[in-house]
């Protein structure tokens, strides 16, 4: 009789197992990447759909500090954007991804990753006194080819089909700042999908820049210290902004990030078993065109990259693992 029991998992197998964990997560908190940080999410409001269930709350972080470290040239004005109601907008998001993996200092083969498109279509439902805008968002993704693909590429698949034809609500502050996020879960979404769908309330947040509280000029510059949690790791990110150029209604920001995770805060429930995270850093440079009556960016150009260092004990062997990882994302308004 044939044994059916599982077949031991190879140490390539593994390694890429693990990447493709990794990414799924870091894809979540990549998909505004090009505006500036996550944003936490407040606590969600219920939807009222009998249709949908909905997520538990996320666990409270810090809120994003902003601090203005030079304030331009030139005439000064605050950035506010303006919104008005029954304002329709839409982004289409292009990813492309290549990913490096190495065990005990050798490499490993990394099999291209196939293009991967999402497009965001929004609508503000209404704006407060304060100028505060609450809109309701919708997720498309595009097919990505899996015929002929490695294990890897169709888990990186697997994770972008949960959130086509995804709604969402949430405000969005007059400085950019999103607060209480929330997606709704379709009855019999499996626990992957589900885990998706909740670090997608924490990340897509970031689309749209964050604006100073000061009046500023061209050439100002501000940071933007925030902490982005997904699967159980915590990343501390800094983002430095410069003000390139502003007409009064649009201009166009310089972004560099830089990120790392606080291992001391580490979810360790969340690690694949075996496995045990030793680094990860992450940097990213990017430019925004963006207009102050529209929520959706111009267009957005970022290149990120992602070091991550692991052991795992995969069978009797324990191997050290790394994967260097970038993105390229255009984000561009339609």
């Amino acid at each position: 009789m044939r044994d059916a029991s599982p077949r031991p998992t190879s140490p390539r197998r593994g390694a890429r197992l693990l990447a493709a964990a990794l990414f799924t997560s870091s894809l979540a908190a990549g998909l505004g990447a090009p505006a500036g940080p996550v944003l936490a999410g407040d606590t969600p409001p219920s939807t009222g759909s009998a249709a949908a269930a909905t997520s538990p709350t996320l666990a409270p972080v810090p809120s994003p500090t902003v601090t203005l470290v030079d304030g331009g040239k030139g005439t000064k004005r605050k950035l506010r954007y303006r919104y008005a109601a029954g304002t329709k907008d839409s982004a289409r998001m292009t990813m492309d991804m290549k990913m490096a993996m190495s065990m005990n200092g050798q490499a490993m083969p990394s099999p291209p990753i196939p293009t991967m498109v999402l497009s965001l279509d929004t609508v503000i439902t209404g704006v407060d006194k304060d100028g505060a805008a609450r809109y309701e968002m919708t997720l498309h993704r595009s097919a990505t080819p899996t015929e002929g693909a490695d294990e890897m590429a169709r888990a990186m698949d697997k994770a972008l089909s949960a959130l086509d034809g995804l709604v969402g609500r949430a405000t969005i502050t007059d400085r950019g700042h999103h607060r209480d996020l929330h997606y709704d879960i379709p009855e019999g979404a499996d626990p992957q999908a589900r885990q998706m769908i909740q670090q997608m309330e924490g990340s897509m947040s970031q689309i749209g820049a964050l604006l100073p509280d000061e009046a500023v000029g061209v050439g100002a510059k501000w940071d933007v210290r925030s902490r982005i949690v997904q699967n159980g790791i915590a990343l501390d990110q800094v983002s430095q902004f410069e003000l390139l150029a502003f007409d009064g209604v649009a201009g166009t920001v310089k972004v560099t990030v830089t990120g790392q995770a606080d291992l001391a805060a580490l979810d360790r429930s969340q690690i694949p078993p075996g496995a045990e995270l030793k680094d990860v850093r992450s940097t990213g440079v990017g430019e925004t065109r963006f207009d102050l009556r529209r929520m959706m960016p111009i267009r957005a150009d970022v290149t990120a990259t992602t070091k991550v260092g692991m052991a795992a004990q995969i069978g009797d062997t324990r191997s050290e693992m790394g994967i260097d990882a970038e993105m390229k994302m255009v984000v561009e308004g339609t």
